[in-house]
């Protein structure tokens, strides 16, 4: 097999279950995989790129370390992909804090912070941004992670569906997933009114179900 910086780190522990250990064995933030529903959250996710910038690892020896856990225990012949665990070309212009406040704007943002403190902390942020920066960040896409507190409202949520039905369940993934009601109406064989009726009264159900804890 060929290991790159791209492949998802839950694929890669899905078809290899004992890079588990390999992984924890490296770095202890790694041990949020342990949990089943991070694998199947974040890991789906996150590249073995991100991972090392988690674990705080050169990508480099992330790589080399999988390749030899799945050479010795696995038996395989892996390749890894030089240019990928090569550093990362010199001359970059971007500003690393300038991200990382980025980051922090659109954080602020998702929580609810208002629209017009967001407008000036991010007119602050980009008033002295040059031409060279704004370059090196064209091909650097930015991905904001979920926090702890984000992970645990979605956990909370795999519980709330088991109190409807498989149908209901199905029905309310769709509209999470943003699937068109076009499409749920189709696969539900009725009209886009009964369809969100249905919806609207599974969410009704949960909602019963929360108000009377």
């Amino acid at each position: 097999m060929k290991l790159d910086a791209n492949i998802r780190v839950g694929k890669l522990v899905d078809q290899y279950p004992f890079l588990l250990d390999t992984l924890t064995a490296l770095s202890e933030k790694f041990t949020m995989l342990r949990n089943p529903l991070m694998r199947k959250t974040v890991g789906q996710f996150a590249t073995l790129a991100k991972a090392a910038q988690i674990g705080e690892i050169a990508l480099a020896d992330l790589l080399e370390t999988l390749a030899n856990a799945i050479r010795e225990q696995a038996g395989e012949t892996v390749e890894i992909d030089a240019a990928e665990a090569a550093p990362q070309r010199a001359g970059s212009e971007l500003d690393p804090d300038r991200v990382a406040k980025l980051k922090e704007i659109i954080k602020g943002l998702h929580e609810g912070k208002g629209v017009e403190a967001v407008k000036r902390e991010f007119a602050e942020l980009v008033q002295n941004v040059g031409p060279g920066e704004i370059a090196a960040m064209e091909p650097q896409p930015m991905r904001v992670w979920p926090s702890a507190a984000a992970i645990t409202r979605l956990e909370q949520t795999f519980d709330w569906v088991l109190w409807i039905e498989e149908a209901e369940r199905k029905l309310v993934w769709s509209r999470a997933a943003r699937v068109p009601w076009k499409q749920i109406s189709g696969e539900l064989g009725c009209d886009r009114t009964t369809a969100w009726r249905r919806w609207q009264l599974a969410l009704t159900k949960i909602a019963a179900r929360l108000n009377a804890q």
